[in-house]
């Protein structure tokens, strides 16, 4: 599993960058360590995750101006590789915070939504482990359509 980092030419708030990072290999803590005792059969897998977009409202700003400042998003990869390189996967995840949920509740649902993202990731992964299932993303039905 590697650090979240930012896709080349992507800018974003490097605090939600690292709460993503710090939620992700929380919640897969666990089953890495299981999955890292068992005996070396040969296969590894290399999990990169990417922050392709964010928006993240937080801080003064948020506390200050509200829902004037807008809402907060994240679009997330994994790259999920062999150890020769070659692509398994590359699933995407998605979540929101809007304007007005991240106003009225001075950020915390900006903050949720890092937990969000990473969560659904790492569900994903844990899902997967075992054999090809796919999983949710994040995305709504309108996002989808």
């Amino acid at each position: 599993m590697k650090t979240v980092v930012f896709k080349a030419g992507v800018t974003g708030d490097g605090s939600g960058l690292a709460k993503i990072d710090e939620n992700l290999k929380k919640k897969l803590n666990t089953s890495l360590i299981k999955w890292n005792q068992q005996p070396d059969n040969g296969r590894t897998l290399i999990i990169e995750p990417v922050i392709e977009e964010m928006s993240f409202k937080h801080g003064a700003s948020r506390v200050l101006l509200g829902p004037m400042v807008g809402g907060s998003g994240v679009l997330m990869r994994l790259n999920i590789r062999d150890a020769s390189g070659l692509q398994i996967a590359t699933p995407e995840f998605f979540q929101l915070a809007g304007a007005w949920s991240g106003g009225l509740t001075l950020g915390i649902n900006d903050n949720l939504m890092l937990m969000r993202v990473a969560e659904l990731a790492s569900n994903y992964v844990e899902a997967n482990y075992g054999r090809a299932l796919g999983g949710p993303t994040g995305a709504d039905h309108k996002s989808v359509n």
